[in-house]
This record gives structure tokens, sequence and C-alpha cells, in this order.
């Protein structure tokens, strides 16, 4: 935005000016707050508990998929056997899920704590913002009184304008940062839960076996 500060007016007629000027970019700040806090929330809508469980699930049926002509190759009558099989995929389907939610909110934390940021800037603005509007009521033409009043509050507005333009980056950052630490942990449990069925098959042909 690169909006500068600038002189302060001497008159009645340009503090107003300057006033709407700066209440403006006052509501530029707010406005990307709120802009930011929806975004983020679509965005974590991809990585919510639905879609997570949704994702194992899919692991779980390709894996199912897979050991299936193992396990057809093998029949068996005894019964600890075949809930051997339900039994241990509906335990490793638990576990995945449990345990994905723990890093998926680990992975979130620094994104978590940018997002408390960005919304204490919107609150802080919004107490800028109201205030700057009650000038012109309690000053009531005095203009050297709206000159100190309004002096720190406008340099308030564009230090919250050039962090929110700051933030902007830390954002895009942020997000890329998540959604690698995601790809990773997708990765790492996706690769879990073949080793888990592989052993499952492993212990199904033990138990076909009387071992």
């Amino acid at each position: 935005m690169g909006q500068q500060v600038g002189r302060m007016p001497d008159t009645w007629e340009e503090l107003i000016e300057e006033r709407d000027r700066v209440l403006h970019w006052s509501s530029e700040v707010i406005a990307r707050v709120a802009d930011n806090i929806r975004d983020e929330d679509t965005f974590l809508m991809d990585y919510d508990n639905t879609k997570l469980d949704a994702k194992v699930d899919s692991w779980i049926e390709n894996n199912k998929t897979r050991i299936e002509p193992t396990i057809s190759k093998l029949p068996s009558s005894k019964s600890e056997c075949t809930d051997l099989i339900s039994a241990a995929t509906a335990k490793i389907c638990d576990e995945t899920k449990q345990k994905m939610r723990k890093d998926y909110e680990s992975a979130y934390g620094d994104l978590k704590k940018f997002t408390k940021r960005v919304d204490e800037l919107g609150q802080d603005e919004q107490k800028i913002h109201n205030e700057i509007q009650q000038l012109e009521g309690s000053c009531a033409n005095d203009v050297k009184k709206f000159q100190k009043k309004f002096g720190p509050l406008r340099l308030k507005v564009f230090n919250n304008l050039r962090t929110g333009e700051k933030m902007l980056f830390e954002d895009k950052k942020l997000k890329t940062a998540f959604t690698k630490k995601i790809y990773d942990i997708d990765h790492k449990y996706m690769n879990d839960c073949a080793k888990k069925f592989d052993k499952l098959t492993k212990d199904y042909e033990k138990c076909v076996a009387g071992k």
C-alpha cells in the first residue's frame, strides 16, 4: 500500500479531510484482517477431521484390497483367524486417525499463533477506528485538541497498515510450510498403514497354520 503519514493539517476542514483519509486506510486494515480469517477458515477445511478420516479410510480400503488375494488363498474355518483381520483393521484405522489428528494439530501450531496475532491486530485497529470516529464530536472545532488526540491515532493506523502488509507475506510462508508438514505426515502414515497390513497378512498366515 505504501501510504505515508504526511504532515498534520492545521485547519479544521483539512483535519476532517485527513481524518477521512486515515479512516479509509483503517477500514482497509480491518477488512484485510477479516479476509485473512475467512481465507484461513476456507484453507483449513481441506485439513479438518472429515477430510482426514476420509483419507485414512481410503488407505484402509486400498490395503484391504491389496492383501485380499493372499487372504483368499488361505481360507480359514477358525473364527479367531477371520476375527483377527477385522479387529486389526479397525485398530489400525482408529489409531492412525488419532495419531494423525495430533500431528495435524501440532503442524498447525505456528499458523494458529499467527492467526491469533492477526485477530489481535484487527481488534486493535477497530478500537483505534472507533476512537478516530469520535474525535469530531469530542473536540468540537478545537484544532489543537483534535491534533493532539488525532496524531498518535493516525500514526498507529499507518503502523498497523505496514504490519498488515508484512503479515500477508508471512501468511503465505506459513501456509506453505504447513502444507509441506501435512504432506510429510500423510506419507508417513500412509506408509505405516501399508506396513501394518503387511504384518497383518503374516499374522493371518501364522494363525491359519496354527502357529
